[in-house]
């Protein structure tokens, strides 16, 4: 089976931009009010944000400064999933034309995000009690929330499953991390994207997150992912945990950990991931072999305190 690599943000050219995509203001259910909230995350080290607040457009685009990008933004409930919830689904970068209108469905929405414009994706699927089938139902949105930080007081704030089903299934869907920030004190700067685009412009970071140009984190870096035909190898900031996540009950075998200037390490929790060996010794990097088997490939590293980054899809196989 051959591979295709998909291109992703490492050999780009451009620069680094960290982004808040889900974020609420006074103006539905947030702590602060617009102006507030931005100049929050301005001083929390962010490049970029979308206000999303519930069941209305929000466009702050005037204030935006040189060094930060304010993006137009929406979340909205809609519909009833197979268990009789709502669908929540965001879309940021929605043009003036958006139209919110009563009684869409929930693929009608996602339609008229894309139609303006904008990239919409299904918020934290976990939380929300989404199926498989729920998921599947639907096309056209990009990407699913992976860890949404307002949603750690209920124990469903990750959604790897979630993902990894649409991506066994063979949908090249990505994967965000969000604050759905709404009190400064709970659940800001806990997850976000970092892109990878030529300048901190709408065009240009709508491009890098539409062509999968990022990779999400709460807390990890990842500095590098080299795939080749049979071996991936992964550049990182130190953590515990270096794992190439790939079909089911499939693994690809480590061929080395490194730790400083130093190769070693064991294998963990299956053939596909790789933990540093003994306690006050962390990973930057690991390789993996591939088998030839693997129809898609990601890459998850974890860090001493648990937290976690994630690539998109680096490469797939017709099964």
């Amino acid at each position: 089976m051959a591979l295709d690599s998909i291109p992703g943000p490492f050999q780009t050219e451009g620069q680094w931009f960290r982004g808040a995509l889900h974020v609420h203001t006074t103006e539905s259910d947030g702590a602060m009010p617009p102006e507030q909230t931005i100049r929050h995350f301005q001083r929390g080290g962010f490049d970029f944000l979308a206000l999303t607040d519930h069941n209305r457009t929000s466009n702050r685009y005037e204030s935006s400064t040189p060094d930060l990008l304010v993006l137009p933004g929406v979340e909205i409930d809609v519909g009833r999933s197979e268990l009789g919830q709502r669908y929540h689904i965001v879309g940021v970068g929605i043009g003036a034309d958006f139209q919110l209108r009563p009684e869409q469905s929930p693929q009608e929405l996602i339609d008229e995000v894309v139609r303006s414009g904008g990239l919409a994706w299904l918020a934290h699927p976990y939380w929300s009690g989404l199926t498989s089938a729920d998921l599947l139902s639907l096309s056209r949105y990009f990407a699913v929330e992976v860890y949404n930080a307002a949603c750690e007081d209920f124990g469903r704030c990750h959604s790897e499953t979630h993902w990894d089903e649409l991506l066994t299934r063979g949908h090249n869907v990505k994967a965000l991390a969000m604050d759905d920030h709404h009190w400064p004190a709970s659940d800001s700067f806990k997850g976000w994207v970092m892109v990878r685009a030529e300048d901190l412009t709408r065009d240009a970071v709508l491009h890098g997150l539409r062509e999968g140009r990022f990779y999400s984190s709460t807390g990890p870096r990842i500095h590098n992912v080299l795939v080749a035909l049979d071996w991936v190898e992964v550049d990182c900031s130190p953590v515990r945990m270096v794992s190439l996540v790939c079909n089911p009950t499939l693994g690809s075998r480590v061929s080395a950990g490194r730790a400083g200037t130093s190769t070693y390490g064991r294998r963990c929790r299956g053939p596909q991931g790789y933990e540093a060996p003994a306690e006050g010794h962390l990973l930057t990097g690991a390789r993996f072999h591939l088998s030839g088997q693997e129809t898609y490939g990601r890459v998850q590293v974890t860090d001493e305190y648990g937290q976690r980054a994630w690539t998109n899809v680096l490469f797939r196989r017709e099964p």
